[in-house]
This record gives C-alpha cells, structure tokens and sequence, in this order.
C-alpha cells in the first residue's frame, strides 16, 4: 500500500524529496505472525522477520528507488498523521525541500481488535508537501491544549479519512482531540 500511493505522487523527472513514513502500527501484523511461530516452536522466516521492523516500507522503497534522499518512520498513537505532517513542516522550513508524508496502516490481529485505537482498515495516504507559494491547494494544521484529558476522536470515524475527505471535498475544518492536544486540519482549494 505504501509504495502504491508513494508511488503515484513521483514524478521520474522531478528530484527526489524528502521521505516520512508514518504508520501508527507499522509492520506489527508481521510481527505478530513471527511471534505466534516462535510460541509455536517454529522457526520464523527469516524474510518476514526482516518485513517486521516498523520502518520496511521506508527502506524498501530507498532500495527500489536507489534513492538516498532523506527518510525517516514515525508512529505516534492517535496523533500518527498529525505528528508526520509538523515533522514534514519542520523539514520543508529547514531545507525548502518538499516532502513526502506516507501514511499507512492495517488492523491488528483479532486479538486486538476490540481496542477502541485499533484501525479499522487498510489505509494508505501519500502527500507530497511543499512552500505554499503558487499552490493551488493548500492543507492547512494547527494545534492548541486539550482541557479533556481523555481522547474523544474526530467523532466521524478514522481521522486519516477525514483529512482525505477534507482535501478531496473541502468543507468545514475536521478537528481531533487526543486528550493532550487538539488537532485542527483546514484546507483550501479542494480536488473536484
């Protein structure tokens, strides 16, 4: 999923950007599947042990790519997208390089799944920021306390579709409150 949708916002032509994957789970299923295998004396491949570090799509689409722009992976919980975008902020304010956010997730295991945080399913997202100047559309995040003290959500379900539906359809900003912060993502100029 994360090299599809990485994949669709490459221009061949164009120099590389910069690259954050961000997932909130990572590669936990294959994890997962390692450790049944090893409570289950057998030996776990190899290969899928390597496919279990949270950032093998970040490094394999480096290798496919023979690229070595700078990358890096990041999960943080509820706020994942959040926290990968002002990483993307802070990088672009930095260098002027554009970079590329990849959002990607997939359900836990079963035994997981009751979780209220758990994703509900498989979901990939690829941004490819820049310097606002000239663009025809702009994302827009803020971010200010939260007094709740318990997350209460985007309360319309998975908050990285509601970034997708905001920049696909515009409407009103989709906020989030994580019990620490609240997040706030605005847009203008959405796609048709």
């Amino acid at each position: 999923m994360a090299f599809a949708v990485a994949a669709q916002c490459l221009d061949g032509d164009e120099p590389s950007p910069g690259f954050i994957f961000c997932s909130r789970y990572g590669e936990y299923v294959e994890s997962f599947e390692s450790l049944q295998q090893v409570v289950q004396q057998q030996q776990p491949s190899p290969t899928a042990f390597s496919m279990s570090v949270h950032n093998t799509a970040a490094s394999q689409l480096a290798m496919h790519r023979k690229d070595r722009a700078p990358c890096s992976a990041l999960a943080a919980g509820e706020a994942t997208l959040e926290s990968g975008f002002v990483e993307a902020w802070s990088q672009i304010a930095e260098s002027g390089r554009p970079v590329m956010v990849v959002y990607h997730d997939q359900p836990l295991p079963a035994l997981y799944r009751e979780q209220p945080t758990t994703v509900r399913s498989n979901l990939a997202l690829a941004l490819l920021l820049a310097r606002a100047e000239g663009c025809e559309q702009r994302l827009c995040l803020a971010w200010r306390p939260s007094d709740a003290g318990a997350p209460t959500g985007y309360g319309n379900g998975n908050p990285v579709r509601a970034v997708i539906r905001l920049l696909r359809y515009g409407g009103p900003p989709v906020t989030q409150d994580t019990g620490r912060l609240i997040w706030t993502w605005s847009g203008q100029g959405a796609r048709p």
